[in-house]
């Protein structure tokens, strides 16, 4: 409307639907970040468990491909193209870590809380 207001020429350009592809990376409860984040909460997950368990719920997704063969790898078909994921440190990666100046500010506080927290080790 404000393009014909203003008389500005332009085209409409039609853009594909692509919350599917959305929800497979992030819908509740079994996005694939969402497995991602239950599987790295798990002691006993591997990054083999979190590709079996996307495997298992995606494997019927048009936007999720399983390998032919059995490799560490999944692929999304992005807007754009496919993309192949390499699981190996998946797990490792997505585990939160507090950077070395953070923990020095925990450490050094004065705040009872934080105190508290490093005190516990919960900041580990």
């Amino acid at each position: 409307e404000e393009y014909t207001q203003e008389q500005l020429g332009w085209a409409f350009i039609p853009v594909a639907d692509r919350q599917n592809c959305l929800d497979l990376i992030t819908a509740k409860p079994h996005g694939i970040l969402r497995i991602l984040d239950d599987q790295t909460n798990l002691p006993q997950a591997t990054d083999h468990t979190f590709l079996q368990k996307c495997h298992y719920q995606h494997s019927n997704n048009p936007w999720y491909v399983k390998p032919k063969l059995p490799l560490p790898v999944f692929t999304v078909r992005h807007y754009a193209g496919a993309v192949t994921y390499q699981v190996h440190k998946f797990l490792d990666k997505n585990h939160d870590q507090l950077r070395p100046e953070m923990m020095e500010l925990f450490i050094h506080s004065r705040n009872k809380v934080c105190d508290i927290l490093e005190t516990a080790g919960d900041l580990y």
